[in-house]
């Protein structure tokens, strides 16, 4: 019963963690005059950074854990985890309500009715995202499995590496350093990590099985469950979706560095004429 416990730790560490964060970073936060905006959302994302890099690291101990027999080999760390994350899921939710509602002050007096369907409208995505995997992913993986898969679980943990510099990100804009160097290094490192953990994670993982049972992709392909390959199609099909947003955010953000120096060396240029100007009048 291991993982009633990761689920009670769960509840108490991913709150408790977010309302520390909160009470540590709300003397910075004051220098913002959105600092309500600024301190909700510092301690959202930093708690998602924290849940991503504790997931990450499960991943790399499951995965050298079953080597032998990637589909039956199994880890405690599966199931205590998964358990330990799933707090995570739903109280995140709650988060980026609480972020909502600061960053539209009209909704602190309105009907609940009207905060929930503004909230649901402006964040589908992850709502969505967050009560699947709570509701869905995570059933799965504890009961109907059979035991089954835990070095594929663990790989699938392995996605959570990019989750980081989506948070950080979002951190960078709310503080006003979307523009800065940091910035940029995090969009690069972005792009990286979600390319291989989120994309390519699904051929290595195909081209794994298909090495320990003497198979071509094609053979893998064709001889795992369809529900497998189903389940695999849908989620990189959402890979591809998050990631073509990120590349349009990517495309923005070097856009704008562009008209910034654009801007930049125009005003050193009109900085160098009129100082051109003053030597000849002298």
């Amino acid at each position: 019963m291991s993982w009633v416990f990761a689920l009670l730790l769960g509840c108490v560490f991913f709150p408790g963690s977010h309302y520390f964060i909160r009470y540590i970073t709300a003397p910075q936060c004051k220098q913002f005059a959105n600092s309500d905006v600024v301190n909700s959302t510092v301690a959202e994302k930093m708690v998602s950074i924290i849940h991503s890099v504790f997931a990450f690291l499960s991943g790399i101990i499951i995965v050298n854990s079953c080597t032998n027999d990637i589909m039956y080999d199994s880890h405690w760390l599966v199931e205590f985890y998964i358990s330990f994350g799933l707090p995570y899921m739903l109280f995140d939710i709650y988060a980026m309500y609480v972020v909502h509602k600061y960053k539209h002050p009209h909704l602190q007096t309105g009907k609940l009715s009207t905060v929930i369907v503004s909230f649901t409208k402006a964040h589908p995505a992850m709502i969505l995202h967050h009560l699947v995997l709570a509701l869905l992913a995570y059933p799965i993986v504890m009961f109907w499995r059979n035991g089954k898969g835990d070095f594929f679980v663990g790989c699938f943990f392995f996605a959570e590496l990019a989750n980081p510099f989506i948070h950080m990100r979002a951190i960078l804009k709310q503080i006003g350093l979307h523009s800065s160097n940091l910035s940029t290094i995090n969009g690069v490192m972005l792009l990286l990590t979600f390319f291989i953990c989120r994309l390519l994670i699904f051929p290595i993982m195909y081209s794994i099985y298909g090495q320990t049972k003497d198979l071509s992709l094609y053979g893998v392909i064709t001889s795992i469950p369809i529900h497998c390959n189903l389940g695999c199609a849908v989620l990189l099909a959402f890979q591809f979706y998050w990631f073509y947003l990120i590349l349009g955010a990517a495309r923005r953000q070097i856009r704008d560095l562009m008209e910034k120096e654009e801007i930049e060396i125009g005003r050193v240029m009109d900085i160098k004429v009129n100082c051109d100007h003053g030597v000849k009048s002298d």
